[in-house]
């Protein structure tokens, strides 16, 4: 009994642990990859040099890979709800989009068009960035949710586990009092049965 209610515990108290948390820890650094990618966008647009555009595309680059290493762990291992996986799904089509409007914008720029390239960084790619939090936030609030009703649960299993270890015990209390007692009758009045026949024995009634 008690393992089985242990099990269910330990069950809801590992998903948050193991699951949501990790599934928040992975939106916050998704949400900052891209924060990164925006900033490294418009560095590459308002570099004076070939030095400046390069560091900024090198950490462009890195920051990609980053993003769709964090989306290709969530989808593997993550994913808890046909809710999530649709924002997911639409995170990740945000995302192919908004990156590729920033490669163009960079590729604008290398080819001298900076007005062109801006335009677009503020008006399209913009308006992508701002679909892409939006998303985003509806993203974090699922597994918020989804994380506090785990708790919920878990915390509603140890009380219901608390409630029936006490009637648990109070019905083997009574088992083994009623037993105990049963049992003693059983040994008790045989002796003093014997007892009774050694004392007319003893006193001469054969």
């Amino acid at each position: 009994f008690t393992r089985v209610n242990l099990a269910r515990v330990e069950e809801r108290s590992r998903f948050v642990a193991e699951s949501r948390i990790e599934a928040l820890a992975t939106l916050g650094h998704l949400s900052r990859s891209f924060a990164e990618l925006r900033v490294n966008v418009r560095s590459y647009v308002l570099a004076t040099n070939d030095a400046q555009r390069a560091a900024a595309r090198a950490a462009f680059d890195v920051d990609e890979q980053d993003a769709v290493r964090l989306l290709t762990s969530y989808a593997d291992n993550l994913v808890a709800s046909d809710r999530g996986r649709r924002l997911l799904m639409q995170y990740q089509s945000l995302g192919q989009d908004w990156i590729a409007g920033a490669k163009q914008v960079m590729a604008l720029v290398d080819q001298g068009r900076r007005e062109e390239a801006l335009a677009l960084l503020n008006g399209a790619v913009m308006e992508l960035g701002g679909k892409l939090s939006l998303v985003s936030s509806e993203w974090i609030q699922l597994n918020e949710d989804t994380a506090r009703e785990a708790g919920q649960e878990a915390l509603n299993s140890i009380q219901g586990f608390r409630g029936a270890m006490l009637l648990a015990n109070s019905a083997a209390f009574l088992l083994t009092g009623l037993l105990g007692y049963l049992t003693f009758r059983r040994i008790a009045r045989p002796v003093q049965a014997l007892e009774a026949s050694v004392k007319s024995i003893a006193a001469g009634d054969y």
